[in-house]
């Protein structure tokens, strides 16, 4: 069986802006003899294929030059997918080494930034084991209806969620010229305060910051000055699961979270119960939800509701991160909510776990 479990680095090196020469060579066992493809990324985040080869023995190679484009990241995979690795795309010599059938990860070394990016990861190892088995805790103590542990489990979470992000931070000041850590950047948008990030996004070099993901960030911070505490929060509007219309103007005059998730968002879910929970202490009071899914598939998106006993507004147009309200609130990660007011003002965001209830017990309803 051929199963490859492989992070999503989203990386790319600076030294990409130059046309120069990289060379790519694989050697995975026990991947037949198959065509393998060479993908990049660049504009709006958009996969071109880049070349193609067969595969001998598990033994792949590609050269070529980087091209001056922007480029994000860059794929080698199979065409069923069983293989697949994301990595920097950058001057120098990749080497790709692992198992087809291997259930670890498979990483891109031998250049500046994905050696830096492979060490930050071995780095946080511990930690990131540690948040697999707070997840699978969850899904067990869900599917028996512990609710006990679940809320225990969940604050497990919440504290393994804070290291990772302190890490992130302290990555981020003692690189400012590494391409990873605009990326870092980038996943930290939808947990820190603007003015947070903008003292992050500041001391990074200018070529960092004239990469694509670095005007995404800049671009992100923009839309999150728009979108801050005290504002009134951007209108749209979006089919709900039986394709009615629904907008977020309707519920006017209601105490709303809009709560952006999906499906395959195992953190997502996993807060569900809490949502869940704040839901029907508050409903009696005036509490709407307005759950937008950024799902791709239909029955997956509706199976999950489901799934979860989710009761409030579902809406979603299935386009994933490319939705219109998740371009409009600048939504880069998930879960991320928005507690809007009678007024429509946003008076606070990112309420998770415990938080949402305590927030929750302080609004005039």
């Amino acid at each position: 069986m051929k199963k490859l479990l492989v992070p999503a680095v989203l990386l790319f090196s600076i030294s990409a802006f130059a046309q120069q020469s990289f060379s790519i060579k694989g050697q995975i066992r026990k991947l037949d003899d198959q065509k393998i493809y060479l993908e990049r990324t660049i504009g709006k985040m958009q996969q071109v294929l880049t070349d193609s080869c067969i595969s001998k023995s598990g033994s792949f190679k590609f050269i070529g030059t980087v091209p001056p484009e922007d480029i994000m990241k860059a794929i080698v995979r199979n065409a069923d997918g069983s293989f697949r690795v994301k990595f920097v795309l950058e001057p120098g010599t990749i080497n790709f080494n692992g198992a087809a059938d291997s259930t670890g990860w498979i990483f891109a070394r031998g250049t500046t930034s994905n050696d830096s990016y492979y060490k930050y990861i071995q780095d946080g190892s511990d930690l990131s084991a540690e948040y697999g088995e707070i997840m699978a805790k969850i899904r067990k103590a869900k599917k028996t209806i512990d609710s006990v542990n679940i809320d225990k489990y969940i604050k497990e979470l919440r504290a393994n969620e804070v290291a990772g992000q302190e890490r992130s931070i302290a990555f981020i000041k003692s690189h400012p010229t590494d391409i990873n850590s605009v990326f870092q950047t980038m996943d930290l948008t939808y947990t820190m305060k603007v003015d947070q990030l903008e003292a992050l996004y500041k001391p990074l070099s200018e070529n960092v910051k004239k990469s694509f993901v670095g005007r995404m960030v800049k671009d992100k911070i923009a839309a999150m000055k728009i979108i801050s505490v005290g504002a009134i929060a951007p209108e749209f509007i979006m089919p709900d699961t039986n394709g009615n219309i629904v907008s977020l103007s309707s519920f006017r005059g209601k105490i709303v979270l809009v709560d952006f998730w999906a499906s395959w968002c195992g953190p997502c879910r996993g807060e569900n119960p809490n949502l869940l929970a704040a839901y029907n202490k508050y409903a009696g009071k005036g509490l709407k939800v307005l759950a937008v899914s950024l799902d791709t598939n239909e029955g997956k998106w509706k199976k999950a509701i489901e799934e979860d006993a989710m009761p409030w507004t579902q809406i979603s147009d299935l386009q994933g991160f490319s939705s219109n309200a998740a371009r409009l609130y600048g939504v880069s990660a998930i879960p991320m909510n928005y507690l809007i007011d009678k007024n429509g003002k946003i008076i606070a965001k990112n309420l998770r776990g415990e938080k949402l209830q305590e927030f929750l017990e302080k609004v005039q309803w």
